[in-house]
């Protein structure tokens, strides 16, 4: 049996249609050509629509995202949980009108109608993201001294995660859950 080619294809993407990642992060258009093109030269049976998966919860809670103009990946500002104040202010966006999320939801309906592959978006896990959002650093000296408020975020960052993956489970693709954070030895 041969084993499945199954690659993540994100900044690869965009070098193939001649874009860089910001500008392929930031237009859906972009985004559904690049992947099309990327299936089109490797045939592979699952293609994972995003770019700079780890921002995009965090820009629709109102981080600020850089987008620069050469090959590197967007990114983060500066966490945006400075303190449990800062927290406390944020609500659960919707991703049909907050940020890139209805961008990404609408690049997998129609990669889904225009390719045979499995289609899959991408959700940031909740450990992943509650670090994002406060600083690795920060989060890690709340799970260490602060326990209730790391709890707390945790919640949320999975509330979340949930209410995304609910919107690609409800078109009819698959979920990719990325936790990729691993903490620091002490």
């Amino acid at each position: 049996m041969p084993v499945p080619f199954v690659p993540t294809i994100y900044e690869h993407a965009a070098a193939l249609i001649g874009h860089t990642p910001s500008e392929v992060a930031k237009r859906e258009d972009l985004l559904v050509e690049g992947q099309l093109a990327a299936y089109e030269h490797y045939r592979h049976p699952l293609v994972s629509v995003g770019l700079d998966i780890y921002n995009i919860e965090a820009e629709a809670l109102g981080g600020i995202i850089d987008f620069p103009g050469d090959t590197s990946l967007p990114a983060l500002r500066s966490p945006i949980i400075q303190s449990p104040d800062d927290f406390k202010a944020l609500r659960l966006p919707d991703p049909h009108s907050d940020g890139r999320m209805p961008m990404l939801l609408g690049a997998c309906r129609r990669l889904k109608a225009a390719l045979p592959a499995t289609i899959s978006g991408t959700v940031t896990g909740p450990f992943t993201l509650a670090a994002i959002l406060r600083g690795f650093e920060d989060f890690t000296m709340d799970m260490l001294d602060e326990p209730d408020f790391a709890r707390e975020q945790l919640k949320f960052a999975a509330e979340f995660a949930f209410i995304f993956a609910r919107e690609y489970h409800d078109l009819g693709v698959n979920i990719a859950i990325n936790e990729s954070w691993i903490a620091p030895p002490l």
